[in-house]
């Protein structure tokens, strides 16, 4: 059979006597000729391309600093090395000191002011005394007013470390203070009660954890605080209206007795503790 012009297979008649075979072309492939009775050769099989399709489930997330890989093929994920960032120290503001003084009976309280990096306040007692103002810490309804004063006090001037010192009639409030376990939401660090009326007010003591105390005595009230004088015979303020003594007063405290260095019942202005508390 003899090539065409145009390159397309020819077929030839052959005699009927002659033995019959097909010629058949596999497009592209070479021509493969099938006997009559002869077993049927198949054409070499192409071979098998497999696609691999992606996953259908969404891209995972990686955790921070890693690759995300989201193409066709996630066969294969690139990873970086994590890296852990410093953090940056928590900013702390300084703790703002404040001093609380409380007047004595007959007293007044004065503005603010500052000296050495404290803030001393001295509010103004909550009851008329001796043409002043005093202390009136009993009964408990006229004592939460009192607090409050302080109270106030502390948290306008954003007090966050508060020691409270107090003289005489003010001396007594604040060992009351101490006693019925105020803490001015855990900004008192200490209390000076200084030169005190030894009342009643510090039975059954129960101060708050972690606040100290410290008791001053001039000895110049020792006449009239020995245990049961009626604080009535000298217009004295007292709760229970006695005094108990000074060795009772400084035990039911629970601290020893200090020595004044001034002479007369004057206030102790500028104890250490202050600044110490």
């Amino acid at each position: 059979m003899a090539p065409t012009t145009s390159g397309k297979a020819r077929t030839k008649s052959v005699p009927t006597s002659a033995v019959p075979f097909t010629v058949a072309k596999l497009a592209g492939s070479p021509t493969i000729a099938k006997l009559a009775g002869s077993p049927t050769i198949a054409p070499p099989p192409s071979p098998t391309v497999v696609a691999v399709a992606p996953p259908t489930s969404a891209p995972r997330s990686v955790s921070e600093g890693a690759a995300r890989q989201t193409s066709a093929a996630p066969m294969f994920e690139t990873v970086a090395p994590a890296t852990t960032a410093s953090a940056a120290p928590p900013v702390t503001a300084p703790a703002k000191r404040c001093a609380v003084r409380l007047h004595g009976k007959g007293g007044s309280g004065s503005p603010p002011s500052t000296a050495g990096g404290v803030t001393y306040l001295s509010p103004t007692g909550n009851a008329a005394g001796w043409g002043g103002r005093q202390w009136l810490y009993f009964p408990d309804s006229e004592y939460r007013r009192a607090v409050a004063i302080v109270a106030s006090a502390i948290d306008g001037e954003g007090c966050t470390r508060v020691t409270v010192d107090g003289f005489s009639n003010g001396g007594a409030f604040a060992a009351k203070l101490y006693c019925r376990g105020e803490s001015f939401g855990g900004r008192l660090a200490g209390v000076i009660v200084d030169d005190p009326v030894v009342d009643n007010a510090v039975n059954g003591c129960a101060p708050a954890a972690a606040i100290a105390i410290t008791l001053y005595w001039t000895g110049a009230l020792a006449s009239q605080s020995y245990p049961g004088w009626d604080c009535a015979e000298a217009g004295w303020t007292c709760d229970g209206g006695s005094t108990i003594g000074i060795v009772a007063y400084a035990a039911a405290l629970g601290t020893p007795i200090k020595a004044s260095p001034l002479g007369g019942h004057s206030p102790y202005l500028n104890p250490p503790e202050l600044v110490r508390f």
